[in-house]
């Protein structure tokens, strides 16, 4: 089992990690967070994204569309999922009437850098074609997704700490 294929493990599995911050976050601070809910959102999306997944792949490897094509399409679409993200988090903290704390924010960056990881892996396929740069997009976006769960993670810890110290 190569790196790669550890970290996709791992990253395939966030979605019960931010399952956990939600269900520790409620049982510790008996109230709705900007970390629960933060965490209550994503882990919903990873599920959804983890079961969109492959069909997605395999729509966007149908070999009778030009690669350009196809390419274009896979690269938009997690684009847009990304920002999509961004929007519904902020919103659903408008929503709830929730005060908009640091985790909102740190991980509006890392979906930000998830789009820019994006737009590298496209330009490199369509323009460069180094293996550094796709080594970079193929790693990056595995840290961010596992950087993300195990920073809220550790938010969780800080503020518990806080909380009972």
């Amino acid at each position: 089992m190569t790196t790669v294929d550890t970290l996709r493990e791992v990253a395939v599995n966030t979605s019960y990690l931010y399952s956990l911050v939600f269900l520790v976050g409620i049982a510790l601070f008996k109230k709705q967070t900007s970390l629960v809910i933060t965490s209550t959102f994503l882990a919903i999306a990873e599920f959804i994204m983890q079961a969109i997944n492959d069909p997605v792949r395999e729509f966007f490897n149908d070999k009778s569309v030009e690669y350009v094509l196809r390419l274009s399409g896979w690269i938009v679409f997690w684009s847009l999922v990304a920002l999509f993200i961004i929007a519904m988090l902020q919103k659903v903290h408008q929503w709830l009437n929730i005060a908009k704390g640091r985790e909102l924010k740190v991980v509006q960056s890392c979906y930000v850098v998830v789009i820019l990881l994006h737009g590298m892996f496209y330009i490199n396929a369509m323009f460069l074609g180094t293996t550094i740069l796709d080594m970079g997009y193929r790693y990056g976006i595995l840290i961010m997704n596992i950087g993300i769960a195990l920073y809220l993670l550790t938010e969780l810890l800080i503020q518990a700490r806080k909380k009972y110290a």
